[in-house]
């Protein structure tokens, strides 16, 4: 990841983040330089100099009009805003540094779930981000975990965000997202899974769920009542 907060590259990172806001990380928006200055409260050829500086460090991509220009942010962008939201959970949060190698244990009683993570699992729009956020594609289910022990710590290791997004008309929100392992001591094995929660949750705050590449219920036999570990890093 590029240095954001010294040298030229910390110009841009205003810029980038109007365009998010305006709407250009989830599809094409139409703008001129006029607006974007009045935006940033910068002249109108400094914020084209600036636009024409995120185009060639790939952050947006950009298509000249008659009226402006269509703009989008590409993946690279993407991961630039995401690298910033990280930093500022550590900021605002007070959380340990995301490079540190302290671990997070939770334990937990397995509990029955509402019988959702099924539909939201097989959603291509969460599916893609699982594998390419966290490096496996998900069984479509969840195992729910009530904690009993370290939740409270949770709140202050920054999270990988999955993006919502429309879908049959209606928006699906935010999740975040731990990679962890989970730890089954009857079988001894530690399962690469990772614990998600949607950002805004209806489940009571000891509650987090458990996606993995397998069917842990069934390739492990766990069951309802089953107190499990798992070690977020």
């Amino acid at each position: 990841m590029v240095d954001l907060y010294s040298g030229e590259n910390s110009r841009y990172i205003g810029l980038l983040v109007t365009l998010g806001k305006m709407g250009a990380l989830k599809r094409p928006i139409e703008i001129t330089t006029a607006e974007l200055g009045k935006e940033l409260s910068v002249s109108q050829q400094t914020a084209s100099r600036w636009l024409r500086k995120l185009a060639t460090l790939k952050w947006v991509v950009v298509k000249r009009t008659i009226n402006g220009n269509i703009v989008q942010i590409t993946e690279l962008g993407k991961e630039i805003l995401n690298e910033i939201y990280m930093d500022l959970w550590v900021v605002l949060h007070g959380a340990r540094h995301k490079t540190t190698d302290r671990e997070l244990i939770l334990s937990g009683i397995v509990t029955q779930g509402l019988g959702e993570g099924k539909y939201y699992m097989s959603l291509d729009g969460y599916v893609k981000q699982f594998i390419s956020t966290l490096g496996f594609k998900p069984y479509p289910g969840t195992l729910n975990l009530t904690i009993t022990d370290g939740i409270d710590e949770l709140g202050n290791v920054p999270p990988e965000l999955i993006s919502g997004f429309y879908h049959d008309g209606r928006r699906l929100g935010d999740v975040h997202a731990w990679p962890a392992l989970l730890t089954i001591k009857e079988k001894k094995v530690a399962i690469p899974c990772a614990v998600i929660r949607p950002v805004r949750t209806h489940h009571t705050t000891n509650v987090i769920e458990i996606i993995a590449e397998e069917y842990i219920r069934g390739k492990y036999g766990v069951k309802d009542g089953q107190e499990l570990l798992v070690v977020i890093k």
